[in-house]
């Protein structure tokens, strides 16, 4: 027996120009700041390895296609400043530069504070910091309508499936 996946709600409303406007504006900060902090600790240590976590966050988006097909996931098209499409999901620009930091630039700064002798109980807390500032950046895009879960989504806090 094969499943179909949910379809799509109807009447998606087009992409708010000033919202995406605003969240492609957002993501610059915390670029500027992992990147530069790259930029440092490489020089620092001799090593491209700092700079390497923030290609592997730009990598990394490559995959959001797969995440979002498999978690119902729709970034909606209309208005959409597109950075490419794959399986019939269009990447926004904003999203790319979200993932540069995100995926990038966070593990960056732990792979950093481990290295100066961090230990569990402050691992655990960081990664609890880092859980907040996905639902911090992930509920305004989602009140906002740059993207939305679809389908049966379980344990939902507010739009945001846990």
């Amino acid at each position: 027996m094969i499943l179909a996946l949910p379809t799509l709600p109807e009447n998606i409303p087009p992409v708010n120009a000033n919202w995406q406007l605003l969240f492609t504006v957002m993501q610059v900060p915390p670029l500027i700041f992992v990147l530069s902090r790259a930029i440092k600790w490489s020089r620092e240590q001799g090593t491209l390895i700092p700079l390497m976590f923030i290609v592997g966050g730009i990598f990394a988006m490559f995959n959001e296609p797969i995440v979002d097909r498999a978690g119902l996931v729709y970034f909606p098209t209309d208005g959409q400043w597109t950075l490419y499409e794959t399986f019939g999901i269009a990447q926004p620009v904003w999203l790319a530069l979200a993932y540069a930091w995100f995926f990038g630039g966070q593990p960056l700064v732990v792979w950093r504070m481990l290295e100066r002798g961090m230990r569990g109980a402050a691992l655990w807390k960081v990664l609890g910091v880092i859980f907040v500032v996905d639902v911090l950046l992930e509920h305004p895009s989602l009140y906002a309508d740059l993207f939305l879960y679809y389908g049966h989504q379980p344990f939902q806090f507010t739009r945001f499936p846990l």
